[in-house]
């Protein structure tokens, strides 16, 4: 899931979180929601990217960012 940024000078980012447990990209934070809306922070670069805990194809792309030095988690 991802929450682009659309409005210019815009740092946070509010939008809706589905049922489940989600990892964060840019921390590797788990957050374990029923569904809510949530507010980040999303400075230039660093959109709100999340994925789900047991989605094997997204941890072997964390994988390859840790090994390019993208993310530090």
């Amino acid at each position: 899931l991802v929450a682009p940024v659309v409005d210019k000078g815009k740092q946070v980012r509010r939008f809706y979180l589905p049922a489940g447990r989600w990892i964060y990209l840019w921390s590797g934070r788990v957050y374990d929601v029923t569904g809510e809306w949530l507010s980040i922070a999303a400075p230039v670069g660093f959109p709100p990217v999340f994925y789900r805990e047991k989605n094997r194809e997204m941890k072997l792309v964390v994988e390859r960012l840790r090994g390019d030095k993208i993310i530090a988690h």
